[in-house]
């Protein structure tokens, strides 16, 4: 579960957990929009992975799983951090190599699809299932 921080690491801007100004990293590093996209340019300067909007959790939520409290605040030293930036910026996210095609079933697929289809009813709704053989 996120831990939603409650500010900005460079700049100390309160960044409550309905805010739409808080931006994440994949490690959950937490900025302002201000200073993930103008300061450093859509590349953490922890990491240097992007940023996305963080997501703001349900008001029904808050209570059972509230906010972090702790602040963490390390101003970066911009000099450094453009070096990172100016290194990075520009890389695209590889295409995944593990995403599977998806195509149109063959006739040749069938029996691995009835193997799936069995195997997935089987699961959710075995107990109905007189002959209970697995394939």
């Amino acid at each position: 579960m996120l831990e939603l921080r409650p500010s900005c690491e460079h700049c100390n801007t309160n960044l409550p957990s309905n805010s739409t100004e808080a931006m994440i990293c994949t490690f959950e590093c937490t900025y302002c929009r201000t200073c993930a996209i103008e300061i450093f340019e859509n590349v953490c300067p922890n990491c240097s992975g992007n940023f996305v909007e963080r997501p703001i959790r349900p008001s029904k939520y808050i209570e059972k799983y509230p906010s972090s409290t702790k602040k963490i605040f390390k101003p970066k030293d911009l000099e450094i951090t453009k070096k990172n930036t100016e290194k990075y910026k520009d890389i695209q996210p590889e295409k995944d190599k593990t995403m599977i095609t998806i195509r149109i079933a063959t006739e040749a697929d069938a029996v691995y699809i009835s193997l799936l289809g069995r195997i997935t009813y089987t699961e959710s709704h075995g107990e109905y299932i007189e002959d209970k053989k697995t394939y």
